[in-house]
């Protein structure tokens, strides 16, 4: 079953009322026995649809740009069409932003793994954990969490004696 979009004019061509049925006749017969309106109707014009969601939309975007004189629901202060396209402008927006979000994360992770890189070799090297620190611009205890995950939990005496 088709949906009909309709538009109704008065004798000047000044378009009246915009709507959507399925039984278009029947509805226009009903607008000009009830409507306020219905006395002014001079012709009217039919555009069908596959579906009734179809037309409701270009019901809503007719309704929106056409600015019939009588249509009270359905107006928006802007077409459906632009606020369509800046929902999209926002999924965008958003997509691009996960996108640098991932980005950066893995930029971060780089960066943490030459931190890592960088404190193991300075403290293999016997730096202690003080200038490790004052390098790293970290402190003192993240430098030595960052060692004892990296494998090397003994002091820089016992390393000493071991060596």
């Amino acid at each position: 079953m088709t949906t009909a979009l309709y538009r109704v004019f008065d004798s000047d061509d000044r378009l009246l009322y915009v709507g959507i049925s399925n039984y278009p006749a029947t509805r226009l017969d009903a607008h000009r026995r009830g409507a306020p309106w219905g006395s002014e109707m001079a012709r009217h014009t039919l555009e069908e649809f596959p579906t009734r969601r179809q037309a409701a939309f270009a019901e809503s975007e007719a309704i929106n740009i056409e600015r019939p004189l009588y249509n009270k629901q359905g107006r928006r202060l802007e077409p459906q069409s632009v606020t369509l396209a800046r929902q999209e402008t926002v999924e965008q927006g958003k997509s691009k932003a996960r996108k640098e979000l991932t980005r950066r994360r893995k930029e971060l992770a780089a960066s943490e793994e030459r931190f890592r890189i960088a404190l193991a070799n300075g403290h293999e090297a016997g730096l202690p954990l003080r200038e490790l620190a004052a390098l790293s611009g970290r402190s003192t205890e993240t430098v030595r969490k960052v060692i004892r995950i990296n494998g090397d939990s003994r002091t820089r005496a016992e390393r000493e004696v071991s060596a």
